[in-house]
C-alpha cells in the first residue's frame, strides 16, 4: 500500500531527501530516512485525505509516517504518529482560536 499511495502523489513530488531529522522526530545513531517533500496542491489534498481520517494514522508501511505541512516556508503543522502527538506552530490568534475550539480535539497551548 504505501509504494501505491506514493505513485498516487507523483505529480506533486518536489523532492525526496535521505535525513535524520525532520519536523517532529530526530533518530538515533546516525540513523536515516527517507523524507518525502511535497506540493500542497490541489491533487494532493484529495489523495490524501482519501487515505485517511485520522493524522495517527500515518505510520509505515501503511502510509508514510509524520504527516507535516510548511505555511510560508516554515512548519506548521507537525505529527509525530505513533506517539499521537500532533503540533500546530502558529502565532495566528485566529488559527489558535479555531483550533481550541473545535469539538472533541484535545489541545494545550504551550507558551
Amino acid at each position: 500500500m504505501f509504494k501505491d499511495f506514493l505513485k498516487q502523489l507523483d505529480s506533486s513530488l518536489i523532492e525526496v531527501k535521505e535525513e535524520s531529522e525532520w519536523s517532529s522526530n530526530i533518530l538515533a545513531d546516525g540513523e536515516k530516512a527517507f523524507v518525502y517533500y511535497y506540493h500542497t496542491d490541489s491533487s494532493a489534498k484529495a489523495i490524501i485525505l482519501d487515505a485517511t481520517n485520522s493524522l495517527y494514522d500515518w505510520v509505515y508501511p501503511q502510509l508514510p509516517e509524520d504527516l507535516s505541512f510548511f505555511k510560508n516556508g516554515k512548519e506548521w503543522l507537525a505529527t509525530n504518529s505513533h506517539e499521537q502527538e500532533c503540533y500546530i506552530l502558529t502565532e495566528d490568534k485566529n488559527e489558535i482560536d479555531e483550533v481550541m475550539n473545535i469539538k472533541g480535539i484535545k489541545a494545550s497551548l504551550e507558551e
